[in-house]
């Protein structure tokens, strides 16, 4: 409880508080502030979850096509090769639109949280690595590079 105290002067003070007044009004005053929680990691991982569920195939079949790229292939290899590439190309820019819907309805410290990110620039690099790959095989196969790797300026 504080009590004002009137000096000579008219001027009206408080009067020095004494530890039990402070700890009423540690009790008594207003409730502390919660602090607020940033779940904004959980969300960009709640957006990505799906891309990133691809990525493990999409590396391993490229792997195993980088690795055959090096030696001259039956014809029917190369164009299951090109097919699935091809395929992988199509689920790239699949998984591109829906991460890019996911993100247009999240709120911005979610889009451009640093996981998601690095999940558009690790799509960028497969891209990349995919028409790459693509062009590899035509030439240790004595093809000239498909007309889709051309168009993609690579």
């Amino acid at each position: 409880m504080m009590f004002e105290q009137e000096f000579t002067t008219g001027i009206k003070a408080p009067l020095p508080r004494s530890e039990s007044d402070v700890l009423q009004s540690r009790e008594g005053g207003p409730p502390k502030k919660r602090r607020k929680m940033d779940s904004s990691n959980k969300d960009a991982r709640a957006a990505i979850q799906a891309v990133m569920g691809r990525f493990s195939a999409w590396r391993l079949d490229m792997a195993r096509f980088s690795a055959s790229a090096n030696r001259a292939l039956p014809r029917g290899d190369l164009l299951l090769m090109d097919a699935r590439c091809l395929s992988i190309q199509e689920e790239l820019m699949a998984a591109r639109t829906d991460l890019t819907v996911t993100l247009a309805e999240a709120p911005e410290k979610i889009a451009g949280h640093s996981r998601v990110v690095d999940v558009v620039r690790a799509l960028d690099n497969i891209d990349t690595s995919l028409v790459e790959l693509r062009m590899r095989l035509a030439v240790a196969n004595g093809r000239p590079p498909s007309a889709e790797g051309q168009e993609r300026g690579q």
